[in-house]
């Protein structure tokens, strides 16, 4: 036979039991058989207290005694991380650069240059942003040390404060910023060259800087909450996790810099000022293009390569789709501001209009601040391709400019038709006021208005002052 003795006696008498009963027996004797072996054949009063011990845990039995009394230590860390992140927003440079740096830039710039697809900088975030995290681990580790229970979940809240002040000083220095670049008065530009005034960069490259840096805190928020999922004891806990807030306000700063940074540059250009500048009715024949169109120029490339050598290329493209997206409706809100156009003018507004539409066209081939160009003069350049869906949208924003003005160019017989033909979705105010631009007479812009619009429109009390343009498509 191939079982012992033990064995052969194991089962006598199983035939009739049932399973569980079996098992019973196999147990008992299991367990006496390592109590022989370990004591001799002797059991020991503490035996199956030792079992039941080498089964239990211990761990947080003392800790959590003191749970409900760990809110005084809670307050002192949630302090004093928010006295650090005041100190690092007050010590932040937000990108500004020393003057070596800018010298060493320019000497670099002017010595050896060569062309690269993205800015070196790209997704440069501010150093302020590491040291919140750092101490937010350093924090999270040492009270998970002490406790996993509530006091570690309120830590999560005081986590989610100090984020949010964060987010706050960034958003802050965003609007500081802003109206620097705003206030074309009080900070002119200075140079007219490429590199543009350097202070007026340097507020542009803070505000790229706090566009990355509110990105990558979004994009941390979510694994440290994982984080404390993971560490906290109980689902209950662990579902009380909620790092929305945070999120939302970094993803507010994303776009609110972003925003203020377009506005900021239209600022720059100055194009209402520009074209109201003009005397269009004194115009007797077509020349180069207008002043503020060279200004438009300057002002883009004194600020766009700074932005696309910072953020990353799907944020250069929302800013240019933003910047685009604003300028074209201010063109055409400005035309109905001038007060009168000869054909010359008109014709020479159109060839500024073409100007400005190649130039928004163009503009997300921009090169970067950091491109370089070798000793010898000779530059590679590389293949930029504008997105046809970036193209299509500044064509058909500029190409409401160009129907308008090819509206007032038209003749006064059969105004109404071309009107109607060229801006299907006018009003009778704007076309009142484009008469008026063409210089008519008020009775024959009654009679054209009823003409085109009936009686009603020709009655209507609106003036080409409030004409508003109609939303643009880069959303």
């Amino acid at each position: 036979s191939i079982h012992d003795d033990d064995d052969d006696d194991a089962y006598d008498g199983e035939d009739g039991a049932s399973a569980g009963e079996v098992r019973a027996k196999y147990e008992a004797r299991r367990k006496a058989k390592e109590i022989s072996e370990q004591r001799g054949g002797r059991a020991l009063p503490m035996d199956s207290a030792a079992a039941a011990v080498a089964k239990a845990s211990f761990r947080g039995v003392i800790s959590t005694c003191f749970e409900d009394h760990m809110g005084a230590y809670v307050e002192l860390e949630e302090r004093q991380l928010l006295e650090f992140v005041d100190q690092l927003v007050a010590e932040e440079t937000w990108g500004k650069r020393t003057p070596k740096e800018k010298s060493i830039l320019h000497n670099i710039n002017n010595q050896t240059r060569s062309v690269s697809l993205g800015g070196a900088a790209a997704g440069e975030v501010l150093a302020s942003a590491g040291q919140v995290f750092i101490n937010i681990k350093k924090v999270f580790k040492r009270c998970s040390n002490l406790t996993r229970g509530k006091p570690l979940l309120a830590l999560h809240g005081v986590f989610s404060r100090v984020l949010r002040k964060y987010a706050a000083g960034l958003r802050a220095r965003a609007e500081a910023a802003g109206k620097i670049l705003n206030d074309v008065k009080k900070h002119p530009s200075g140079s007219a060259g490429p590199d543009g005034d350097d202070a007026l960069v340097d507020e542009v490259k803070c505000l790229c800087l706090i566009v990355n840096t509110a990105e990558y805190c979004n994009e941390t928020v979510g694994p440290l909450a994982e984080s404390m999922r993971r560490m906290l004891d109980g689902a209950q806990l662990k579902e009380a996790v909620d790092a929305s807030d945070a999120e939302d306000e970094f993803a507010g700063c994303v776009g609110g810099a972003l925003t203020t940074m377009t506005l900021g540059i239209e600022a720059r250009a100055e194009l209402a000022s520009g074209i109201a500048k003009v005397n269009w009715s004194a115009l007797e024949m077509v020349g180069d293009q207008s002043p503020y169109v060279d200004a438009l120029t300057r002002a883009l490339a004194a600020f766009v390569p700074t932005v696309k050598a910072t953020v990353s290329a799907n944020y250069f493209r929302f800013f240019c789709e933003k910047l685009a997206g604003g300028v074209a409706p201010k063109l055409y809100r400005a035309t109905f501001k001038c007060k009168r156009f000869s054909d010359a003018g008109a014709q020479q507004f159109l060839l500024d209009l073409h100007a400005v539409k190649t130039i928004l066209i163009d503009l997300p081939t921009t090169q970067s601040a950091d491109y370089e160009e070798d000793l010898s003069g000779r530059t590679e350049k590389p293949t930029y391709v504008v997105p046809p869906a970036y193209g299509r949208a500044v064509t058909r924003e500029m190409g409401k400019c160009e129907a308008l003005v090819k509206v007032i160019l038209s003749p006064h017989e059969g105004l109404g038709d071309t009107y109607r033909a060229l801006l299907p979705d006018g009003t009778p105010g704007d076309f009142r006021a484009v008469c008026e631009l063409k210089g008519m007479k008020k009775a024959d812009v009654s009679a054209a208005t009823e003409a085109t619009f009936g009686r009603a429109g020709a009655q209507a009390n609106l003036v080409a002052a409030g004409a508003v343009a109609s939303s643009s498509s880069f959303a």
